[in-house]
């Protein structure tokens, strides 16, 4: 299963919430992060929340936060139902989330700074990557030009002279 949790961009591989893992698709950040942060601090509890975001979003996200809170509401332990969540998740950021979401409920800091965290977290992460990948392109370009275009250019430049070396010969 692969999961947009920034974008809300959610491709379908499987449906088999205890088999099939969560895979985030790295796209800009969004649902989770900014948007919730701001329903938190304005009074929204973290259920509240979360109902919500399986509401708002399609797919196996919103099915995997349906299962949970419906586990909630039958009345399964939260802190189980959200390490359970982030168990079967792939997805580092999703089981950080959940991990912090129990942590936070448990010591009793309060959840928007927790999320504030998490997002600015999230963001370093996505620039650390973005810069790596613009680190590596130009060592691709340098093994491209020297596999496919010098070879090219050495039979333009040398294959004329070479010509001419064997018809004197």
């Amino acid at each position: 299963m692969r999961v947009g949790v920034h974008t809300g961009q959610i491709v379908l591989d499987g449906s088999d919430f205890d088999e099939a893992p969560l895979l985030v698709d790295r796209g800009e950040d969004g649902a989770i992060t900014a948007h919730r942060v701001v329903q938190i601090r304005a009074g929204m509890s973290i259920d509240a929340a979360l109902w919500r975001v399986a509401e708002e979003t399609e797919g196996p996200l919103a099915d995997e936060l349906t299962h949970t809170m419906r586990e909630l509401t039958l009345g399964r332990d939260r802190r189980e139902a959200m390490l359970d969540l982030a168990a079967r998740s792939d997805v580092s950021e999703l089981r950080t989330f959940m991990q912090s979401i129990v942590h936070a409920q448990s010591t009793g800091v309060p959840l928007g700074q927790v999320l504030r965290s998490q997002a600015n977290a999230i963001r370093l992460e996505k620039r650390q990557r973005s810069e790596e990948a613009a680190a590596k392109a130009p060592v691709k370009v340098l093994l491209l030009m020297l596999f496919f275009v010098m070879p090219s250019l050495l039979i333009v430049l040398l294959g004329p002279a070479f010509m001419r070396l064997s018809n004197s010969l």
